[in-house]
């Protein structure tokens, strides 16, 4: 059985917990600072899509008010296409 942890049944809470001690498991596993740090995702592209974006953000490579051109950032390097987003454009 899976239950969404989001959910106030009891299902849902008993997944809520279980993602809570996986989440701690994690944490200090990798040594993360804080729980925050730790981010679970749904699948690989929403993972690569969090990585793009966090290693653009953390290089100043875009400000974050230009946040939403990383899709085509994505999209363009999965089509064997190189790009980079610099000051809000983006470069193939």
């Amino acid at each position: 059985m899976y239950g969404n942890p989001s959910s106030p049944h009891a299902l849902g809470r008993t997944a809520a917990k279980a993602l809570r001690t996986a989440r701690r498991q994690v944490t200090d596993l990798i040594g993360a600072k804080n729980e925050l740090e730790v981010v679970f995702t749904s699948g690989a592209t929403e993972a690569n899509h969090l990585a793009i974006v966090g290693a653009a953000l953390a290089a100043d490579l875009i400000t974050r008010t230009a946040h939403t051109l990383i899709p085509a950032t994505a999209d363009a390097s999965s089509c064997c296409c190189q790009a980079a987003v610099v000051s809000g454009q983006t470069q193939v």
